[in-house]
């Protein structure tokens, strides 16, 4: 029995050394590599690239979207312009017509069939075209404006605030634009207080 102990006693620890040796691999082998982390700092630069890439599309897109925005209001603003331009040149053609209505309801009887179609008509005419923007301008009674009103003649001096005594012609607002001053005679303000007194 002593022989059988002591043969076994002299035999290697052989299982010991290879579970050692084992975890000596294992650890090996979990340590990363110059490749893997070469491969690493790679996929960072491909993902700072992307990211970058991104970032300016996203500019880009925002960008584009304000340039059409721009684009849609800059349109409709030019449509919007358009159509009053040429409503306005419509109107400004219209306005000799008024001016003939009002010419023939002055001279004909008041209380004709006659003059009281044409007052329909008339009215009719006024009120489509105020509607699209156009309105006369108050020129009788009122102070002198030159941005309103064209001074045909004068009584009085020329010093001093005038005032409108008379209307040649009618004028016209077109959606608060002139679109025709007033033809008025107009008198110096001091003389026409002067003349109220006296009668």
């Amino acid at each position: 029995m002593n022989d059988n102990k002591n043969l076994k006693g002299d035999q290697p620890d052989v299982g010991a050394e290879d579970m050692a040796a084992d975890e000596v691999e294992v650890v090996d082998a979990e340590l990363p590599s110059d490749e893997c982390v070469d491969s690493a700092a790679e996929q960072r630069k491909t993902i700072a690239q992307l990211e970058n890439q991104v970032f300016l599309l996203q500019n880009r897109w925002a960008s584009l979207k304000a340039d059409y925005e721009n684009y849609k209001r800059r349109t409709r603003a030019e449509m919007e312009q358009n159509k009053r331009n040429a409503n306005e040149e419509l109107v400004a053609e219209l306005l000799p017509i008024l001016d003939n209505f009002e010419r023939a309801l002055e001279n004909a009887p008041a209380e004709s069939s006659f003059a009281k179609g044409v007052q329909m008509i008339f009215d009719q005419l006024q009120y489509t075209l105020a509607r699209q923007g156009l309105e006369p301008i108050a020129s009788v009674g009122q102070p002198f404006d030159p941005q309103y009103h064209e001074a045909m003649s004068k009584d009085g001096d020329d010093d001093g605030p005038f005032v409108v005594t008379q209307e040649f012609q009618k004028g016209y607002l077109f959606q608060d634009k002139v679109l025709r001053a007033s033809m008025v005679h107009v008198t110096n303000e001091h003389n026409s207080k002067e003349e109220d007194n006296i009668g």
